[in-house]
């Protein structure tokens, strides 16, 4: 071995010496030491990343392999991505700086290839993250294969979550070593060179270069390599793919005719590449995925693109599909293969139609089977027959018809396991379902009889079942598999029986197949209901042969194999809170041995001989306290052992079955016997413990009842805990020399909405005087747990029960009070049928009213319901609620939106009153006469004026067929009764007599309702109330919703200005679910339904692009506009159709330091914005004057007496 060289030498000559002679020494070296290279060069180029790519060093620096070059590639980024990089290169002298002049990805990872000395080569981009083991994972594959290059699985990620997509889980679902593209040519859809490995001198010779000046610049280099090398498939994650929320990275920019001009050129020039250089079957695999997958955003952008992109992407596409006969078109997934023979086929409606249906439906089809095999059925849509004359082309693919299988309940009834499941193949319903067997088949074929070549099946017996929730968790909109349940029955008295006459055979493997119209799946049952018992896998009870352990062992799915534990037996067990008693017979014993690592304590305590019975020996030790703070934190487990003599040690086997030990051990306990899979008993140890033994639904609260064993304190909360919104502990009603405790959880967040989000726990804390609390999960009891998930429901409110796989802990997730015909795509697709068979129905004399979605009651929608209801014409007057929190008006009925009752309401009703939009399947009625108010005078743009990109497809198509059902559209002003028809091409009439919603701004009752309102958020007459209320931004999202935007720093604002500025915050209610965290001092009134109320309990607003500015006018109140980010929203994200800076009431802020300037100098408001403020008043208020929704109601409903208007409404309802 060469000797060490001093750090300070080896610093000084890394840091001087040429890179050429630097490599040339390692090369010595490494011939000295008789190892080959693992140097891995990891190029990452960068620009405009600077949010990202801190996160990007940081998970390549932390690389489990150390032997690293790591080239940072400046493209001319302008902003502080370079001072990230100049960090690491100081502090870790593997990574190396190269800066150029912005050429794009594909030059400045070229620069990057000609400075690049490993081995070995990857590449990363700037926004994106490694795992910590993901090159080590790849090189020992390499070293292992002697492949070309090798390819990890990738891996999607958000700031919320990380997921592998289905492709990829497809494409990755095992290991692959030394394959060609030939061998599986699946591997095509993988075309990033991100998650791969290559050895450095193959891609030099074969790849050589990136392109340049082009997006998808991976896209050739991977045929080149795919075509010319053997490579590993690798099941591990090696690469974390960011999905920017706010769209901006290069790859989601799917509209942009540019992008789509790259990504068609690119795959022209991979096609020739496979043409020449694969064989026939992969070129027909790769042009299938290249039309059916490749291809899927970009049809996606039709509905959102002009006609330009349409003739771009449609030429292309027919060029590809000409070279695709039936057998390709049939590779392609039908979802996908409709959408795209109606673009060869020159049919953008039906595209449109097509791909719309898609996004509302699911990806499932209806289908119908016959002589010549599975195909859609024909109903799906009108064009079938046009854009696909070979009824052949509308078979299901094999991937259409996918085999899901899960097992939902797992159960030992003594000796006879029962395995409670559903098993379908998607895409043909339940009821047509002809076979469904459970099988055991052994695990080695080597195992079976002598003579026989396949390995021993076992039937299982099984009885067939219904169970709906299958259906509602489906996904499926089109097909039923309710009737796919089933229990089977496995003794394991008859697996000890084939043991006696083949003792070799020690594991079964349990697979199910499904058969319907001659299609046959098979396979193992590898997924399992992790919300119920199937999540703890119980313990079968010992036979004289020893015991059947479950197992689920990935890909095997659920496993049985055989186990003979020791012969020590547990003959009884007692626990009696901390003491432990013992009896055991069989082998002679000593002593009884307890450790708990945790702890770092080993008790150790004689056995006494039973003297009646030689054989049986028992032991009782008492445990320690738990005294320490920290060990109370925490469980411990103690491993139980068995001493016989000296150095020897004895595992102790629970003799019996799992629900036994629990009866023994009930889950509240602050010690507990557990047993493992085989039957090895431990102990487990905490503080104290809560578990709930039963759960109701009262009203909107949820009851819990249970047992603890807990320290006595003066008080206990109850508190939830998870991603729902917040609520206040509740006080908690406990006993502790009872030993039990009641709590009543409210699900209505503050005024009064529902809990929303994926759902909570709860924990409970013991509270002391001095403010020192222990809190813990509340888990729950083994016998309720066997129950789950567990459906509740109340009138108004619904949840699901489950318990958390870890913690054992309740979970609880709120939903919607469906009734089970109207719950999952499937139900709400057949109760849409109302609308969409344009069948008949009775006209009722009411009037629905909805206001945003249903999310809330207000807006001009209340006052018009509010002048209605006064005037008592006689008709019925009913609101659409996203919930049953949202509180109707007097008079009003609430309808839970998209349950059964409210479709027929919609249908039915005489009169429909919305700010915004009806549900996509929603189609008016001849009968009906459709008033829609809009939300506000539009300064930004909307509706077709907005960019097509930042509009769903289901929306976008939904509001286009709205506005011809509208009967009059309310404006505001004279510029909304021009702007609002313009920007959703409504042609019929505008009524502009002011805004209904305002009215209840003005007048005395306004003075009062005021000072009520102050009272209730507890704001002091001579405080200064401030309304900050910011609109939604297009481009900023959080968990796939939008999130809500907020300039202010309420610290420093509250440093800044007077103790008697209170602030309410107020987001849009696009961004009602995101969460915000602010202090105390800030009141979040964002869920507050009525914003009239706001609006009177505030001194002064402060908002950015909302239309609230046109509201808040009437009120005569100052208006601050805070909006740093001006220039981004007008000229890129949404847009306006005035001029903001010269139209706005009020002084613009472009920091928060003008803000508090602003709010310093209120007193003076009015001598310095005075003459704005009134401009703006007269050109967008003009008419509000208090009686809005009189002129409104008088307009449609007319002035007849109200026993004229009940005599018409009595003969519209018969």
């Amino acid at each position: 071995m060469p000797p060490t060289v001093p750090d300070a030498v080896k610093t000084y000559w890394q840091r001087k010496s040429p890179p050429v002679l630097r490599n040339a020494v390692r090369t010595v070296r490494q011939v000295v030491q008789d190892r080959p290279s693992a140097l891995v060069t990891v190029i990452v180029p960068f620009y405009r990343v600077e949010p990202y790519f801190d996160a990007c060093l940081r998970s390549i620096e932390r690389q489990t392999h150390h032997d690293l070059q790591v080239l940072l590639i400046d493209d001319g980024s302008p902003d502080g991505s370079i001072d990230i990089a100049k960090a690491y290169a100081r502090k870790d002298r593997r990574f190396r700086i190269i800066r150029q002049h912005n050429q794009g990805l594909g030059a400045a990872r070229n620069t990057g290839l000609r400075h690049a000395r490993g081995a070995f080569l990857t590449f990363a981009d700037s926004d994106d993250e490694l795992p910590p083991d993901a090159i080590e994972t790849l090189v020992k594959a390499l070293r292992k294969s002697g492949s070309d290059f090798a390819i990890g699985t990738p891996r999607r990620m958000t700031e919320q979550r990380r997921w592998v997509p289905d492709w990829a889980g497809q494409v990755h679902a095992r290991d692959r070593y030394g394959v060609r593209v030939g061998d599986f040519p699946a591997i095509l859809k993988d075309v990033f060179v991100c998650n791969k490995l290559f050895r450095t001198e193959f891609f030099q010779r074969v790849v050589q270069r990136f392109p340049v000046g082009i997006r998808y610049e991976d896209q050739e280099p991977t045929a080149k390599a795919f075509t010319a090398g053997t490579f590993d498939v690798l099941a591990a994650v090696t690469y974390d793919w960011r999905v920017r929320e706010d769209g901006s990275s290069i790859t989601q920019q799917k509209a942009n005719p540019d992008d789509l001009a790259d990504r068609l050129t690119v795959k022209h020039r991979v096609r020739q590449i496979l043409r020449e250089q694969a064989d026939p079957a992969t070129y027909a695999a790769w042009l299938a995925k290249a039309v059916g997958f490749d291809l899927r955003s970009y049809v996606e952008q039709v509905p959102r693109t002009d006609l330009d992109y349409w003739a771009t992407l449609q030429q292309a596409t027919a060029r590809l599909a000409a070279d695709l006969d039936t057998d390709g078109w049939n590779q392609i997934p039908i979802i996908d293969r409709l959408a795209t023979l109606a673009l060869a086929a020159d049919r953008r409606d039906t595209v449109i139609r097509l791909v719309t249906r898609r996004s509302e439906y699911g990806w499932r089809v209806p289908t119908v089977a016959d002589a010549d095999g599975i195909r859609l059925d024909p109903s799906y849509d009108e064009d079938l027959a046009v854009i696909a004359p070979d009824p052949a082309r509308l078979q299901l693919a094999d991937t259409d018809l996918g085999f899901v299988t899960r097992v939902d309940r797992i159960d030992w009834s003594g000796r006879v396991l029962e395995v409670t499941g559903h098993a379908y193949i998607a895409g043909l319903p339940g009821d047509q379902v002809t076979g469904l067997r459970l099988q055991l088949v052994a695990a080695d074929p080597g195992q079976a009889d002598p003579g026989q070549t396949e390995p021993a099946t076992l039937t299982v017996p099984l009885e067939r079942r219904t169970d709906d929730t299958i259906d509602q968790e489906s996904g499926d909109a089109w097909n039923s598999y309710a009737s796919t349940g089933f229990v089977g029955r496995i003794d394991a008295d008859l697996l000890d029986e084939f043991r006696q006459r083949q003792p070799e055979q020690r594991e079964w493997h349990l697979r199910v197949g499904v058969e319907a119209h001659g299609e046959l799946r098979e396979g193992p049952l590898n997924r399992r209901d992790l919300r119920g018992s199937a999540s703890r896998l119980p313990v079968c009870p010992l036979s004289e042969q020893g015991r059947w352990v479950i197992e689920f062992a990935g890909d095997a799915g659920l496993v049985l194999k055989h186990e003979e534990p020791p012969a020590v037996l547990l003959e009884s067990l007692e626990l009696d809170d901390l003491t432990v008693r013992i009896a055991v017979t069989g082998a002679p014993v000593t002593a009884l041995e307890l450790s708990a690592p945790s702890l770092k304590q080993t008790l150790t305590t004689p056995g006494r001989r039973d003297p009646d019975r030689t054989d049986r020996t028992t032991f009782e030790i008492t445990l320690p306290e738990l005294v320490d703070r920290r060990q109370r934190a925490d469980e411990h487990v103690w491993n139980v052992r068995l001493i016989p003599g000296v150095d020897r040690r004895l595992r102790l086997i629970w003799p019996d079955g799992t629900d036994e030990l629990d009866r023994l051990s009930p889950t509240h306990h602050r010690l507990r016997a557990i047993c493992s899979r085989i039957g090895t008993v431990r102990l487990l140890q905490n503080h104290w413990w809560a578990a709930v033994e039963d759960v109701e639904l009262d009203g909107d609260d949820l009851v819990v009842r249970g047992s603890l064993s807990t320290p006595t304190a003066p008080q206990y909360h109850l508190r939830i805990a998870g991603s729902a919104a917040p609520t206040t502990p509740v006080v908690a009603d406990v006993d502790p020399v009872g030993g039990t405790f009641s709590g009543r959880i409210p699900l209505l967040s503050e005024y009064g909405r529902r809990l929303s989000g994926g759902g909570f726990s709860l924990r409970l804390a013991a509270v002391w005087p001095d403010g020192g609390q222990v809190e813990r999960w509340v888990r729950v009891e083994e016998r309720l747990q066997a129950r789950f998930p567990l459906d509740l429901q109340s009138r108004t409110s619904a949840v699901r029960l489950s318990r958390t796989p870890r913690a054992a802990a309740l979970w609880v997730k709120p939903r919607k009070p469906y009734r089970a015909d109207e719950r999952g795509r499937l139900a709400q697709r057949r109760l849409h049928a109302i609308f969409l068979d344009e069948r008949p129905v009775e006209p009722l004399a009411a009037v629905l009213f909805e206001s945003y979605n249903g999310r809330s009651v207000g807006d001009s929608v209340l006052a018009l319901h509010q002048e209605l209801h006064r005037r008592d014409l006689g008709l019925q007057l009913f609101w659409s609620v996203d919930d049953h929190g949202v509180q109707p008006p007097e008079g009003g009925t609430p309808l839970l939106m998209h349950s059964r009752e409210w479709m027929d309401v919609l249908a039915r009703a005489r009169y429909l009153v919305n700010n915004n939009n009806f549900p996509f399947y929603f189609r008016k009625r001849p009968h009906q006469t459709y008033l829609q108010t809009w939300h506000g005078t539009p300064l930004k743009r909307i509706g077709n004026d907005v960019p097509a990109q930042n509009l769903s497809l289901s929306y976008r198509g939904l509001m286009q067929r709205e506005a011809e059902y509208w009967d009059l559209l309310l404006a505001q002003n004279e510029f909304s009764a021009e702007a609002l028809p313009r920007a959703f091409g409504y042609s019929g009439p505008v009524t502009n007599t002011g805004y209904p919603r305002n009215d209840a701004l003005l007048g005395g009752a306004a003075d009062e309702r005021r000072r009520a309102v102050r009272r209730l958020f507890a704001i002091g007459e001579s405080e200064t109330a401030v309304l900050y209320a910011p609109t939604w931004r297009d481009n900023v999202t959080k968990n796939n919703r939008y999130a809500l935007v907020s300039h202010l720093d309420f610290g420093r604002l509250g440093a800044a200005l007077p103790r008697s500025t209170t602030f309410l915050l107020r987001g849009h209610s696009n961004t009602a679910q995101s969460e915000i965290t602010v202090p105390k001092s800030v009141i979040n009134v964002t869920k507050y339904s009525d914003l009239n109320d706001l609006m009177l309990a505030a001194d002064v607003l402060i908002t950015d692009y909302s239309s609230v500015m046109f509201d808040f006018a009437v009120t005569g109140k100052p208006i601050l506009l805070l909006a740093p980010d001006l220039a981004t929203y007008r000229d890129s994200t949404r847009g306006f159709y005035l001029d903001y800076e010269a139209t706005v009431p009020g002084p613009v802020c472009h920091d928060q330091d003008a803000v508090v300037r602003e709010l310093r100098a209120l007193p003076t408001f009015f001598d310095r914005h005075g003459d704005r403020y009134r401009t703006f008043v007269e050109r967008f208020a003009p008419h509000d004057d208090g009686h809005a929704a009189a002129r409104v109601v008088d307009e449609i409903w007319g002035r007849e007496p109200a026993t004229a208007q009940r005599s018409l409404a009595a003969e519209g309802s018969h």
